[in-house]
């Protein structure tokens, strides 16, 4: 007698307790049949009241949550167990250097002093010997234009 009564209470029990169900209805999520807090593996917190005063809480991945937002060929993709992530593109940088600044302090006559700053023209174009052969030509140039201002100072 005891044993039936045990096992009518055990039945009784299971039948007035309300069921707590875990599902994966989406691959990156997870459902459970109450009101619950979401993990931090599964942030995205939806939720549904039913019929009878229950609650069913799905819980999602940033990832599925995003895909399933937006649907079409990725979403069927991902349930299909054949959704692969666009590459991220590798940025490339390019990195210029500052100019190099030359500051002299100059002294004038009268005494007063001035600050010059002098950045330096770029590199020339070395990379073709007809563009080497036009750097030379233009450095006799210059070294005949500072020999003719030489001899005018020093007169």
């Amino acid at each position: 007698m005891k044993s039936k009564v045990l096992a009518v209470t055990t039945i009784c029990a299971l039948i007035s307790t309300p069921a707590i169900a875990f599902t994966e209805p989406y691959p990156g999520s997870y459902r459970e049949t109450r009101d619950i807090t979401c993990p931090a593996q599964y942030p995205v917190k939806t939720g549904e009241g039913v019929m009878g005063g229950g609650y069913i809480t799905t819980c999602w991945t940033s990832q599925a949550w995003s895909l399933q937002m937006a649907g079409g060929d990725d979403w069927t993709a991902w349930l299909n167990g054949t959704y692969t992530p666009a590459p991220t593109p590798t940025p490339t940088v390019t990195v210029t250097p500052d100019p190099v600044l030359i500051e002299r302090v100059i002294t004038v006559a009268g005494g007063t002093t001035e600050v010059v700053r002098l950045v330096p023209a770029p590199e020339p174009d070395t990379s073709t010997a007809k563009a080497i052969k036009k750097r030379i030509k233009q450095l006799k140039t210059d070294i005949k234009r500072l020999e003719r201002k030489l001899k005018q100072v020093s007169r």
